[in-house]
């Protein structure tokens, strides 16, 4: 939806690769009101709240069939070379682009960082491969979730869902990198918490916190 926004205000992909530069997420803030149904469809909103100097905000919301808000999500972009993959400002013209000024800096929220584990209770070992990457020629960013719930035993997945989520991606991965997910699931006053940081050798790459819930629907 990032993109679709992008291009409807003219910035399509095209843009990007011409000038060799592009948003990397850095941060998620996921809450999970309501889980979508079976077979419901949704209304997707994404706007930028926020640009300052060579990083950015970006809001999410999710509606259901009832107009119900059932997700919200804030989340932090890096504005970098593609090329060099290091941060350059936020050129004026996108700023025109999106309808902000350099107001909305005031309001630029950077999320809190998630301190990486060196122990955990589950662990798992992979090697990136070429279904991992996305467009940017890098691990895609849904991917580090999918690593960390295979970390999760099965009796949680099954009677629990997710009602937050947090990450903190600190480095790219690329085909043929050699990971280790480490994850720990801890007991809370209103449910669980599980933690996951993804290491590629001994540099910690994605930090992730994802709150749970026992789950209704369970049987």
């Amino acid at each position: 939806m990032a993109i679709h926004h992008s291009s409807a205000n003219g910035f399509p992909l095209e843009y990007y690769d011409e000038v060799g530069c592009g948003f990397m997420l850095l941060k998620w803030d996921i809450k999970i009101l309501q889980w979508p149904l079976y077979n419901e469809s949704v209304e997707i909103k994404t706007w930028p709240s926020s640009f300052k100097r060579f990083l950015a905000n970006r809001e999410f919301e999710v509606f259901n069939n009832a107009g119900i808000k059932i997700v919200e999500a804030h989340s932090v972009w890096l504005f970098a070379d593609t090329n060099v993959r290091k941060p350059q400002r936020v050129p004026e013209e996108i700023y025109q682009g999106f309808q902000l000024t350099k107001e909305s800096e005031k309001h630029f929220y950077m999320s809190e960082d998630i301190s990486p584990l060196n122990e955990g209770t589950h662990k798992r070992k992979l090697i990136v491969q070429n279904y991992d990457i996305d467009t940017n020629n890098h691990v895609n960013n849904v991917r580090y979730i999918d690593w960390a719930l295979i970390c999760i035993p099965p009796d949680i997945v099954s009677g629990y869902v997710v009602s937050k989520v947090n990450v903190h991606y600190k480095k790219e991965l690329y085909i043929g990198d050699e990971v280790e997910i480490i994850s720990e699931v801890k007991s809370v006053e209103n449910g669980l918490v599980s933690q996951h940081s993804v290491y590629n050798t001994d540099k910690d790459v994605c930090n992730i916190r994802l709150e749970w819930v026992l789950n209704e629907n369970r049987l």
